[in-house]
């Protein structure tokens, strides 16, 4: 602010102010208003440049798009947008890093390995682990013949390496990496350091995701607990740990436990990120599955709707998510005995399904079967019982199946 008033907003040394204090903010999770300050610079660096130091008149040295400090800008924007949950923006702009850095430092040169890393890192949260792992299975090798196995960064791609195969669902290879990675963070960088926190959360989310719960549950209580005193309780990977936890909590019967939980998680994320951020739809997500396994359907039903209403607004109504919110919906529809609501969303489902997977792809075709026996449970509810009452069928329909959905995905790490 100072050098702002002093110096002017355009001045080299306000705008290197202004690109430490995005990193600082960065550091600190601030990951909005890091964004704020990250976009307010890059296009001055890289449309002008910075002045030198020296006392000769002052000259300005060009930055543009292919300077390594400018790349360099970019890549902590294109971070900031993927942990602010942008995460289409952060792959446009780290796909176009890395061969900035390719081309300016070299292929194995530590920054363009780094940059490669985080294109990995992105398309995980882009839910495209196929091409992540396909990045990170070569990025590790290099960054051990480069900096060795115990370097700082070579643990951190392999930490990532195992995040993406567990969301490839190889989730033995994932712990088998995981297992290994919070050792080596514990010798290399000490047991409260904010990574070592950091590992030991994705290994108690792999040990969730292996059904392990008790044990998932005995690390994530702690790493909440640790994180909280290291972090703070509002910084967005004590949130994270916490949302984990709910979830394992609700997989564990746990339900009171989950409930309390989940809610404090989408109470922090609607202050924090705003009502439809996707971390945020993705805390309603696990708090409305929670509410159903409690028994409270309208208040399940209820989030499912603000759910759909959001992802539709957000992201399209063609966006996996959107399909994934509105099949959710259904289900709770027909958990309420709201049938014929249901088959309405379903109808909407399978011409999804249709249009984005087609006709053929096991999706589709189990869309389409629960359609036909939720259509035809609908006929058979109009039919008085002997008892002359008319009775629930919905427990005749496939139950909900129980592999978490895209929507109650964890976010990215690093």
């Amino acid at each position: 602010t100072i050098r702002d008033r002093v110096l002017g907003t355009d001045h080299p040394h306000t705008e290197i102010a202004q690109m430490n204090l995005g990193l600082a903010y960065f550091q600190d999770g601030r990951f909005g208003e890091a964004i704020t300050q990250l976009e307010r610079i890059v296009p001055n660096i890289e449309g002008s440049g910075v002045h030198t130091h020296s006392n000769a008149p002052r000259t300005r040295i060009n930055l543009g798009p292919a300077d390594l400090n400018a790349t360099k800008v970019r890549m902590n924007l294109g971070l900031a947008y993927l942990f602010n949950g942008r995460v289409r923006e952060a792959i446009s702009i780290l796909e176009q890093v890395v061969p900035d850095f390719e081309s300016g430092s070299g292929p194995d040169h530590h920054d363009t390995l780094r940059a490669r890393m985080n294109l990995g890192l992105a398309y995980l949260g882009d839910q495209r682990p196929t091409e992540a792992i396909s990045i990170l299975e070569q990025v590790v090798p290099d960054f051990e013949s480069r900096s060795g196995p115990d370097h700082h960064e070579t643990i951190k791609a392999r930490m990532n390496l195992g995040l993406a195969y567990l969301e490839d669902q190889r989730t033995n290879e994932a712990i088998s990496i995981l297992e290994q990675v919070v050792p080596d963070f514990e010798s290399g960088s000490g047991p409260d350091h904010h990574e070592t926190i950091k590992a030991r959360m994705n290994l108690g989310l792999a040990y969730h995701d292996d059904q392990r719960t008790n044990e998932a549950i005995s690390i994530l209580e702690q790493v909440v607990s640790d994180f909280e005193s290291n972090a703070g309780v509002d910084h967005p990977d004590t949130v994270g740990a916490r949302a984990i936890l709910a979830r394992t909590y609700r997989d564990d019967g746990r339900i009171k436990d989950a409930v309390t939980l989940g809610e404090r998680v989408l109470t922090q994320r609607e202050r924090t990120l705003g009502a439809d951020h996707q971390y945020t739809m993705a805390a309603r997500a696990i708090l409305a599955r929670t509410y159903r396994d409690d028994g409270r359907i309208n208040d399940a039903v209820t989030l499912g709707g603000q759910i759909l209403t959001g992802r539709e607004r957000t992201r399209g109504a063609d966006h996996p998510d959107t399909i994934t919110s509105r099949e959710m919906l259904a289900w709770l529809f027909v958990r309420a005995e709201r049938v014929r609501d249901a088959v309405t969303l379903f109808e909407q489902a399978v011409i999804d399904r249709e249009r984005t997977l087609g006709v053929g792809h096991p999706d589709t075709i189990a869309a389409r079967s629960l359609l036909a026996n939720l259509a035809k449970l609908i006929g058979e509810s109009e039919t008085p019982s002997p008892s002359g009452s008319r009775s629930s069928r919905t427990e005749n329909v496939s139950s909900e199946p129980t592999t978490p959905k895209p929507s109650e995905g964890h976010q990215p790490r690093v």
